[in-house]
């Protein structure tokens, strides 16, 4: 069963299984040139370096000689020092999305792709990442893929303009 929504900026994958919805938005992405950013759950962070030096590593050293807290983006996805001197595993699910997203920007990313993520969120966190993303899509112009094995999700989401 494939349900798939028609808005433009916000696209939904539903599959029974996440093996399902992932290959409805394998589909769709092959049509698509730009760069993705998978933002998921468990990010593969470095355990031995800082955030900061997860979030960075491979970009060019301009971003290393600057505060990054002090891109108005960091501003706008709320990533401050007290944020980046986190441990990783003290890290609230939120937190990590929001870092994930904010590293998937900063690569200049035009495509965002959430995996499964919402389900995990409790109903305020999923209204605060909603928020963020439809500033996001306003702001960024960008597009944001959604896979999901929850039905319910898929059907709510239709009625909510992002």
């Amino acid at each position: 069963m494939e349900k798939i929504s028609s808005q433009q900026h916000f696209k939904i994958f539903y599959g029974e299984t996440l093996a399902q919805a992932q290959q409805n938005f394998q589909r769709e992405l092959q049509r698509l040139t730009a760069d993705v950013g998978k933002i998921s759950l468990t990010p593969d962070f470095i355990p031995y370096l800082s955030l900061t030096e997860n979030l960075l590593m491979g970009f060019p050293n301009k971003f290393y000689k600057q505060k990054i807290t002090e891109l108005p983006l960091a501003k706008e996805l709320q990533v401050s020092d007290v944020l980046l001197n986190k441990e990783p595993e003290s890290l609230t699910q939120v937190e990590m999305i929001q870092l994930q997203i904010f590293r998937a920007l900063l690569a200049e990313n035009k495509i965002i792709c959430l995996e499964d993520i919402i389900t995990a969120l409790t109903i305020p966190e999923r209204q605060q990442l909603f928020s963020l993303f439809r500033d996001l899509i306003e702001k960024e112009d960008l597009v944001i893929y959604l896979l999901t094995t929850d039905e319910t999700l898929v059907d709510n989401l239709k009625q909510v303009d992002l």
